[in-house]
C-alpha cells in the first residue's frame, strides 16, 4: 500500500496504523529525498515517526540523519543524509498512526 522509487518496500496495514520499511543505499556527504503514499489515506493527518535501521552492520548508522518534511492525510515526505565516508545500506522505518480512511 506504500510506493517507493527504490528497492522493494516492505509494508503492513492494521486498522489505524500503517508501517513501512523503506530500503535506501546512500553515499557519504549526500542526501536522498523519500516519500511514501498512504493507501488508503487517513481521515486526518496522522502521527508519523521515522527511525533508521542500519543493514550494513557497522557503526556508520550513527552518522545517518532522517528528517520528515511533510505529512498529509495521503503521504509523508522526508530526507535522509549520511555524514561519513563510504556508503551505507539502511532501512527507514515509518510508522503512521491515525484514523483510517
Amino acid at each position: 500500500f506504500f510506493s517507493s522509487r527504490r528497492r522493494h518496500t516492505r509494508c503492513a496495514d492494521v486498522t489505524g496504523v500503517q508501517t513501512c520499511a523503506l530500503p535506501i543505499y546512500i553515499s557519504a556527504g549526500s542526501f536522498e529525498e523519500w516519500s511514501i503514499n498512504f493507501d488508503p489515506p487517513f481521515n486526518y493527518i496522522p502521527i508519523v515517526t521515522a527511525t533508521i535501521k542500519n543493514n550494513s552492520g557497522s557503526a556508520a548508522g550513527d552518522n545517518v540523519v532522517v528528517t520528515i518534511n511533510q505529512v498529509t492525510t495521503g503521504l509523508v515526505k522526508g530526507k535522509v543524509r549520511y555524514n561519513t565516508a563510504g556508503s551505507i545500506d539502511i532501512d527507514i522505518n515509518i510508522i503512521a498512526i491515525g484514523i483510517a480512511g
